[in-house]
C-alpha cells in the first residue's frame, strides 16, 4: 500500500479542489471513509466536497447529523473539470452517485474493496481495488497511519459502525487485521455507545421485522428466503432481514425480497463463508460484495421476481 499512498498523497497535493464520491444508496462504510478522506484533504489546506444524494438511509442520516462543517454537493453543476475526483467503495461507473462526473472530471482516483468487475472505471490516474480487505474503512485507516494523522473521534465512530456492518458484526471477511483496524478506531476516539446508536432501529420497525422473519422459508438445504408483505420497504430493511436469517441453524445464505419505496422490487442477499452471493445477484442485474449483494428490478411483481430468483439459484 505504500506506493498507493505515496501516489494518492502526491495527487491530493497537486490539486486545489477535490471531490469525493461513493456509490448510490451510501452506507456507513462508504460515508465514514468519505469523511475520513475529507478530513485528510482539509489537513492539506485544500477545498473538498462530498458528493451525495440528500435521501439516505436512517443510519447515514443519523451520522450526518453528528458531523459539522462538511461541504456537500448534490448535483454535477459548477464542477471544476480540472479538479481531482476520488471515488470510494465502488469501482463501477453506473454505481456511483453521479455517473456523469466520471467523464466530466479529468483526474479520477478509485479506492475500493469489492471484487473487480469487467466494467470498472478505466480513466483513472490511480486505482486500488483489493477484495481481500474487509471494508474501505480498512484502506482509510492504513492511509491515516501512513500519513501519521488523526481524525475527529465522531468520524472514527462512524467508521467503526461501517466496519461492523461490512463484516456482519465481525462474522465475515474478518481476520486479525480487521480487529486491529477496530482497535485503531477506538484509539482515535471511537465511541461504542454512539456507534450502537447509529445502528439502532425504532421499535415499530423491529417488531414488524420479526413478523416478516417468521414467514421465511427454506428453499434449499442452506438457503432461507423471506418474501415481504405488500407494504413498501427501504433497501436497508431488506438487508437487515437477510442478515438476520443467517442466525438460524443450517442457514448459510439469507435472501430478502420485497417492494421498495420507489415501486421496484429489491432483493438483498447475505452469506457466510465461501458462498458468493454477488454472482447470484449479478444474474439478476445486481452486484455488491462476495458475502453481501443486492439487486433492484423494475416493472415486475414480487411473484415474478421470486420466480426469477428461484431460477437464478438453480443456475448458480
Amino acid at each position: 500500500m505504500q506506493e498507493l499512498f505515496k501516489s494518492l498523497t502526491e495527487e491530493i497535493k497537486k490539486h486545489d479542489t477535490i471531490y469525493l464520491m461513493a456509490h448510490r444508496n451510501i452506507d456507513l462504510d462508504a460515508f465514514g471513509s468519505l469523511l475520513c478522506m475529507y478530513e485528510i484533504i482539509m489537513s492539506f489546506n485544500k477545498e473538498a466536497y462530498i458528493i451525495m444524494n440528500k435521501e439516505v438511509n436512517s443510519s447515514v442520516s443519523k451520522a450526518i447529523s453528528k458531523v459539522e462543517n462538511i461541504n456537500y454537493k448534490y448535483s454535477n453543476r459548477n464542477i471544476d473539470e480540472n479538479a481531482l475526483l476520488i471515488v470510494i467503495d465502488t469501482h463501477k461507473k453506473e454505481m456511483v452517485e453521479i455517473p456523469s462526473l466520471i467523464d466530466k472530471v479529468k483526474n479520477v482516483i478509485v479506492l475500493d474493496h469489492h471484487i473487480k468487475d469487467t466494467d470498472y472505471i478505466k480513466n483513472t490516474i490511480v486505482s486500488y481495488i483489493n477484495s481481500s480487505l474487509s471494508s474501505t474503512v480498512e484502506i482509510m485507516i492504513n492511509y491515516l497511519k501512513y500519513l501519521n494523522k488523526v481524525i475527529n473521534p465522531m468520524i472514527s465512530t462512524i467508521m467503526l459502525a461501517g466496519l461492523e456492518i461490512d463484516t456482519n458484526n465481525f462474522n465475515i471477511k474478518t481476520t486479525d487485521k480487521t480487529y486491529e483496524i477496530a482497535a485503531s478506531l477506538y484509539k482515535l476516539g471511537a465511541d461504542g455507545l454512539i456507534k450502537n446508536e447509529l445502528l439502532k432501529e425504532n421499535k415499530e420497525e423491529y417488531f414488524k421485522r420479526q413478523k416478516l422473519i417468521e414467514s421465511a422459508k427454506m428453499i434449499s438445504d442452506n438457503i432461507a428466503l423471506c418474501v415481504f408483505d405488500d407494504d413498501s420497504y427501504s433497501k436497508e430493511a431488506l438487508a437487515i432481514v437477510a442478515t438476520d436469517l443467517l442466525q438460524f441453524e443450517n442457514v448459510e445464505v439469507g435472501l430478502a425480497l420485497g417492494k421498495l419505496k420507489n415501486g421496484n422490487i429489491g432483493i438483498s442477499a447475505k452469506s457466510l463463508g465461501n458462498i458468493n452471493v454477488e454472482d447470484l445477484m449479478k444474474k439478476l442485474g445486481g452486484g455488491g460484495h462476495f458475502n453481501n449483494a443486492a439487486t433492484e428490478i423494475k416493472d415486475k411483481t414480487k411473484k415474478e421476481v421470486e420466480k426469477m430468483l428461484i431460477s437464478a439459484i438453480k443456475e448458480w
